[in-house]
């Protein structure tokens, strides 16, 4: 935001908003706002789910940390089955092959 911006945009007040916008200023503040509008303007954005970011995240530190004989260990530490590791597992070593 330019200096010359910043003067009218202190003028906008959160309740003038739409109800969209005005969640998203409520949550991270109205500069943060500001700022993905301008970069982010005129986009569709989907936003997932947080359980599917720690899903993949957990995947990723299953494959990263899987050591030939560790999968009672991997399955503690993500709280998935055993069965399930295994499959994480098999299906990345499908993919490398």
């Amino acid at each position: 935001m330019s200096n010359s911006e910043s003067d009218w945009v202190k003028s906008i007040q959160i309740e003038n908003l739409p109800e969209n916008l005005r969640e998203i200023a409520e949550l991270i503040g109205m500069e943060n706002m500001l700022l993905m509008l301008e970069h982010f303007s005129k986009q569709l954005i989907y936003i997932p789910g947080k359980d599917q970011i720690i899903k993949n995240a957990k995947r990723k530190f299953i494959q990263n940390n899987f050591t030939g004989v560790n999968h009672r260990d991997l399955c503690r530490k993500t709280g998935y089955s055993l069965s399930y590791v295994y499959k994480i597992l098999k299906d990345a070593n499908n993919n490398s092959l």
